[in-house]
């Protein structure tokens, strides 16, 4: 078995993008981040690529104070033993470089703006926009020496007429605070994503392995997901012509019968004058569903220790899938 070493600039590094052809040829994986990559690991034996992984450091990437390398853009064929000893070799090389580090996260391509995180093996199909691997990886994972880090979970909920709720007192509340409720307007897309930036950039920047990230940068990657989108299902909550809260939905384009939407974010500004204002949002977006034909939303992603948790249990949601991000000590 040989393990070859690779860089972005390195005239091999085609290699490692080409190498899932090999490693996983009936497998989906999403295409992996080169921001942040600092070294790409193969692990090739008899003439074939059996397993890759991705290096990332991150400047401002912390866990508990302290600075963390992350791996991301695994993959491997189903065989424990061709794991263990490309984990073991990258365990290694980051000992001899990195003699500080003494953490390790992932699976995370750099940063949680990116991908990260195993979904568990489930007999649910999978949504859009989730984590995909192959059932193996987690195990493969936890036999390297990564335990769980933090427990992730998606519930679906079902609703019908009569979930529908009269809430024109709790708006007239938030009026009392120069707080209107409206749209996405995807007419005007390039300013709503702005705007957007500008609220997640600050409603996420106290969240678990938080980094910042350039708001240009941020509007790139939601215009990526704009032909997905009804502006019927992003509601804005503004105040003086900046975002204070929002739910952001997209119907879920594997559904054949068009009746299932994904919760993507649910966020407010911690600001208590707008305390309630997610049930809220949740409950304005039930009513313009139901106007649209919807009776299913999928909770997405969700962190078990999250207060999204409770506000999903509120709506009626249900688990059926499950995810993991980890972490070894070296």
């Amino acid at each position: 078995m040989k393990i070859i070493e690779t860089t972005p600039d390195a005239t091999g590094f085609a290699q490692f993008e080409a190498a899932l052809a090999q490693i996983s040829p009936e497998q989906a994986h999403p295409a992996f981040s080169k921001k942040h990559f600092l070294k790409g690991y193969l692990l090739e034996h008899k003439d074939r690529y059996q397993a890759r992984v991705a290096l990332y450091q991150h400047p401002d990437l912390q866990l508990d104070a302290q600075p963390v390398l992350t791996l991301g853009a695994y993959a491997c064929i189903d065989d424990a033993g061709m794991s263990a000893y490309l984990m073991e070799a990258v365990f290694q090389d980051i000992r001899n470089q990195f003699p500080a580090i003494k953490t390790i996260v992932g699976p995370m391509e750099g940063s949680t703006w990116e991908n990260y995180r195993f979904v568990l093996p489930s007999p649910t199909k999978p949504y859009t926009l989730e984590p995909v691997n192959p059932a193996w990886y987690p195990a493969q994972w936890e036999a390297a020496g990564f335990e769980v880090l933090k427990k992730y979970q998606s519930n679906l909920a079902h609703f019908s007429e009569e979930n529908r709720k009269d809430i024109s007192a709790y708006l007239t509340h938030f009026e009392t605070h120069g707080v209107r409720f409206r749209n996405f307007n995807s007419a005007n897309a390039q300013e709503e994503l702005e705007k957007l930036a500008d609220f997640n950039i600050t409603a996420f920047d106290a969240a678990f392995l938080y980094t910042p990230i350039d708001k240009t940068e941020f509007v790139e990657k939601y215009k990526k997901i704009l032909p997905l989108m009804r502006e019927e299902l992003v509601i804005l909550a503004e105040q003086e012509d900046r975002i204070v809260g929002m739910i952001f939905c997209i119907p879920e384009p594997r559904d054949p019968e068009r009746k299932q939407m994904i919760v993507k974010t649910l966020a407010r500004l911690p600001n208590p004058e707008f305390k309630g204002m997610g049930e809220i949002l949740c409950q304005i977006m039930v009513n313009q569903a139901l106007d649209l034909g919807f009776s299913q939303m999928i909770h997405a992603l969700m962190r078990v220790d999250n207060a999204s948790i409770r506000t999903s249990d509120h709506f009626w949601g249900s688990i059926f899938r499950e995810y993991v991000l980890m972490y070894r000590t070296l």
